[in-house]
């Protein structure tokens, strides 16, 4: 997920879904016609894992625990005018199948 270096601006985040070879990575067309991972930003007070789990069920209406993430590591880059801290995080258990979900900008969620 994306923790953004600089609070006053958007501060996209994104958790990585992924058990074995089974389901492999879950990714969703964004409107922008990009690939995207289920992800939005941290909420003041949230821990990293909890982001990824509440952002999945925004998004994606599988349901996980915070247990069941393991965060991967940190990258720092820039998106136009955002400056963003990334932390990867893959959920090795859930419960449900991706469903697109009104008002969100990514949808049709595949493995």
């Amino acid at each position: 997920m994306y923790l953004p270096a600089d609070r006053t601006g958007p501060g996209p985040i994104a958790g990585a879904i992924r058990v074995g070879r089974r389901h492999g990575l879950l990714v969703g067309r964004h409107r922008r016609r990009t690939w995207e991972l289920p992800g939005g930003t941290v909420e003041p007070g949230e821990s990293l894992p909890e982001a990824a789990v509440r952002e999945l069920a925004e998004e994606t209406r599988l349901t996980a625990r915070s247990a069941d993430v393991r965060l991967l590591g940190t990258l720092l880059d820039r998106v136009d005018d955002v400056v963003r801290i990334t932390v990867g995080a893959v959920v090795t258990a859930w419960h449900g199948t991706p469903t697109d979900q009104p008002g969100e900008s990514v949808g049709d969620w595949r493995w």
